[in-house]
């Protein structure tokens, strides 16, 4: 089920033409940018899993901590695991308040399985070992969780002495306008905490580990490069941008073309050490574009990727083994259904067992299958919200 890399050039020609004859679209498309670095293909690939997280989803945060995030290997020695001491705690720590020891020598959190690796070294000889970390921005004045944002900040600021795993970003306030700028930083994160590679996830997708590492692991088998230039997830392919100005997607002021290159979809999807260097060493050249994947693909477009299609459910109403077998995620899933998800799969090993996505309940229309009902929107049958619903609403913290 995984196809394996294709690779991927931009149409360079193309592009030089356009922003010659264009000249105030030079900011669409970075030129002078540093080339993705040939790197000899690693052996053994640090793996930084980023979940993109609201502050407030402490839920979410910890049904991920019970499930999936257990059951990815960590790195045999605690020591490569970075110090998370943000720059507030460490104010704090020289106002005499304290820090946990495990933040203080950037140990893992409580709940990580000790040591050891992939389980082996794979078809490529390469051996992965991941740490999860989750970044959340700057709390949103007036979108506090309990209407106290002085009292939000220090709940947030506990949970990262508790666990040792929450990465708080500065600059810029957590909202979805500003995802690319997270996304940005916490690529920047990885690469300056010696991560070698980063897996994005959301924090409403169920990461299945062992198809995760599965198809790392042949992708690392597959090709020369092996996943040195690796860019790889659910890859929208000639995706239309959208002219809409009402869309919550429009993005023609800051792409003004007909389709996106190639990128992948925003609940999960992982960069190869080139692209990660690529994007790091060119943080101050790159847009931040109002949609966040699709901003991705954008950046990559000017150099060399390696594109994988991965086998993901999204919004997928009905779990059928024949298809979820090899699903390496699952999404959109609330923190209640992930914890009995995992239960189910851990206990039956079949994916189907606890399935259930409540999007899929409560708006059908936007969920695969769909009823027929879902072509005709103002039919009396229609339940919930449709895509173009969707599509048209503004932003909405959540």
């Amino acid at each position: 089920m995984l196809r394996l890399p294709q690779t991927h050039h931009s149409h360079h020609i193309i592009a030089v033409l356009l922003v010659l004859s264009l000249p105030s679209l030079c900011t669409c498309i970075p030129t002078f940018l540093h080339p993705a670095v040939p790197l000899t293909p690693p052996t053994h690939v640090h793996v930084l899993v980023c979940v993109c997280t609201a502050p407030f989803h402490f839920q979410q945060r910890q049904a991920i901590r019970n499930t999936w995030a257990r059951q990815l290997p960590s790195p045999a020695t605690e020591n490569f695991i970075p110090s998370l001491l943000s720059s507030e705690m460490v104010r704090q720590m020289r106002m005499g308040k304290s820090a946990t020891k495990s933040m203080i020598h950037g140990h893992r959190a409580p709940h990580a399985q000790a040591g050891g690796s992939s389980g082996s070294a794979g078809a490529g000889h390469v051996v992965f070992d991941f740490v999860v970390r989750f970044f959340v921005g700057e709390v949103v004045d007036g979108d506090e969780a309990d209407g106290d944002e002085e009292m939000s900040e220090r709940a947030i600021l506990e949970e990262m002495r508790q666990y040792g795993d929450v990465v708080q970003l500065k600059g810029f306030e957590d909202t979805y306008a500003a995802l690319s700028n997270k996304t940005l930083e916490m690529i920047v994160w990885a690469h300056n905490n010696s991560f070698q590679m980063v897996v994005k996830v959301d924090d409403d997708t169920y990461l299945v580990s062992s198809e995760l590492i599965k198809s790392l692991e042949t992708v690392a088998a597959a090709t020369p490069n092996g996943i040195t230039y690796s860019y790889a997830g659910v890859i929208h392919r000639d995706f239309p941008v959208i002219s809409q100005v009402q869309s919550k997607w429009y993005m023609r002021d800051e792409y003004p073309f007909p389709t996106f290159p190639p990128y992948a979809a925003g609940p999960c999807y992982w960069l190869g050490p080139a692209l990660l260097q690529y994007i790091a060493q060119n943080r101050n050249s790159l847009t931040r574009y109002r949609v966040e994947d699709a901003g991705v693909g954008i950046w990559l477009q000017n150099t060399h990727t390696d594109i994988t299609d991965l086998v993901a459910l999204m919004y997928v109403s009905t779990c059928s083994p024949l298809t979820a077998h090899s699903a390496v995620y699952i999404n959109p899933v609330s923190h209640e259904h992930m914890v009995a998800m995992h239960s189910a799969y851990t206990n039956t090993s079949n994916i189907c067992a606890g399935y259930r996505i409540r999007e899929c309940e409560e708006n059908p229309c936007m969920c695969i299958p769909s009823p027929d009902a879902c072509q005709f929107p103002t039919h009396p049958g229609v339940k919930g919200t449709t895509w173009m619903d969707f599509m048209n609403q503004g932003y909405h913290q959540n």
